[in-house]
């Protein structure tokens, strides 16, 4: 299977226990390796200023859908950068037996190139996995 532009509940990113929806924003590499970039919701100070925020790539409620067309995400989120990670195709397959993971959808050729345009231009990204952009 090719996970390049699918929405997967990841049970260990970017730790174990603290799951997070991720975008499989890459094609494979050569060695048969994505580059998996995270969600995460916004959250505010008290004052109503974000408290960590990368606007690389704003991801809106209605940005991703089931298959019924309901909305995956429950509050405004950013794709996180600094929580991207490298897994195999056959790792993924695997945490999909083992239910680790589960995938969501398919997210749209849009919001696939918001996720790739703001890793790009993301501070937070890091350098190593640079080497992905060519599998855009």
């Amino acid at each position: 299977m090719d996970y390049k532009g699918y929405c997967l509940w990841a049970s260990d990113i970017p730790v174990a226990g603290v799951p997070h929806y991720v975008i499989v924003s890459s094609g494979r590499d050569d060695d048969d390796n994505y580059l998996i970039v995270a969600i995460s919701s916004i959250k505010y100070k008290s004052d109503g200023t974000p408290r960590y925020f990368d606007a690389s790539c704003v991801i809106n409620v209605d940005d991703l859908k089931d298959e019924n067309g309901n909305n995956i995400l429950s509050k405004p989120s950013f794709a996180r950068y600094q929580y991207s990670c490298v897994k195999s195709g056959r790792e993924l397959l695997q945490k999909q037996i083992s239910s680790g993971y589960s995938c969501k959808c398919k997210v749209s050729e849009d919001l696939l190139r918001r996720v790739q345009i703001g890793a790009m231009i993301s501070k937070d990204l890091p350098e190593d996995y640079k080497r992905f952009f060519a599998y855009f």
